[in-house]
């Protein structure tokens, strides 16, 4: 089988008939449901060229693909309202990227923080318009940060400034080490986590697991409505989540990119079920409707 791709997905997929639509019924399934992933405006170097690119990381469109759904790719900068990208949508992937604009959460800018302000405007907008449809929603690095600022929360700038010097047998240098969810550059570290009892990290993830982390930023104040679900030993916020929504769940680690565990595939696994049923209500919703039977009376 050939490998998915951002382009190959979705040729396959227009050509695939779906075994549960029975010819003239409405209500049947979508055939692969389509899921939204947030991608990035960046320099990007490929043949001859190196121009500006808009793109994802493969390893989101695959981690979705090998779920059993459509991946999509939506764009930044683009004029109009980004929540329309949602119409044709059972799902959407708030992916990682670059830091948010403090801005949103009212606070000052650290020296650390880097943002793009058109990433900032696509990926906030989704995320408010996601909850407001109760869209299957899966956010992942930055996708939890923004998850939690458009709940009203707060994020840690850089993380390592939270190390406390003071703790006995230690000096500055690893007291910071303690704080730190990233290797060297472009290499995820190993970060034990647990989760929460009665939790969906719990329910998907188990008690306890080592995840890739790539971040210097992390949720700090949480947003309105939403459950710590699993924390790092250094007490980092490492998922979130809403458990009055249909698929509200976020990480601050990497799935995507560790789907041998099989751990790391159930959040994926858990949004395409969660779109599935999105899909077949919204086209219950839209089925047409008998017309009430007239009876007639005689006088």
């Amino acid at each position: 089988m050939p490998q998915p791709s951002p382009i190959g997905s979705a040729a396959v997929a227009s050509n695939v008939s779906d075994p549960s639509r029975v010819p003239g019924d409405s209500t049947a399934t979508p055939a692969r449901p389509r899921i939204g992933i947030t991608g990035y405006r960046e320099r990007a170097s490929w043949g001859d060229w190196s121009t500006g690119a808009v793109l994802v990381p493969e390893t989101y469109v695959d981690a979705v693909a090998h779920a059993g759904r459509l991946p999509l790719l939506l764009a930044p900068g683009l004029p109009g309202d980004p929540a329309d990208y949602l119409d044709g949508l059972d799902g959407l992937v708030i992916a990682g990227g670059p830091d948010i604009t403090p801005l949103s959460y009212g606070a000052p800018t650290h020296p650390a923080t880097r943002s793009q302000i058109r990433r900032d405007a696509l990926d906030l907008r989704l995320c408010a318009s996601a909850l407001g449809r109760d869209l299957p929603l899966l956010g992942i690095c930055r996708g939890a940060q923004v998850l939690n600022v458009v709940r009203g929360g707060t994020l840690h700038q850089h993380i390592p400034d939270l190390a406390d010097s003071r703790i006995p047998g230690t000096n500055g240098a690893a007291a910071a080490a303690r704080h730190e969810h990233r290797d060297t550059i472009a290499t995820y570290r190993s970060v034990p986590i647990t989760t929460e009892p009665e939790t969906r990290a719990r329910t998907l993830l188990g008690a306890g697991l080592k995840v890739p982390c790539y971040h210097h930023q992390a949720i700090d104040a949480v947003g309105h409505g939403l459950t710590v679900s699993a924390r790092a030993d250094d007490g980092t916020i490492e998922a979130v989540e809403d458990p009055t929504g249909r698929f509200v769940f976020a990480v601050q680690f990497h799935p995507e990119i560790a789907q041998e565990q099989p751990e790391l595939r159930e959040p994926f696994r858990a949004l395409v079920r969660a779109a599935r049923g999105f899909a077949l209500s919204q086209a219950a919703d839209s089925a047409p409707r008998p017309l009430p039977t007239v009876r007639k009376v005689s006088r």
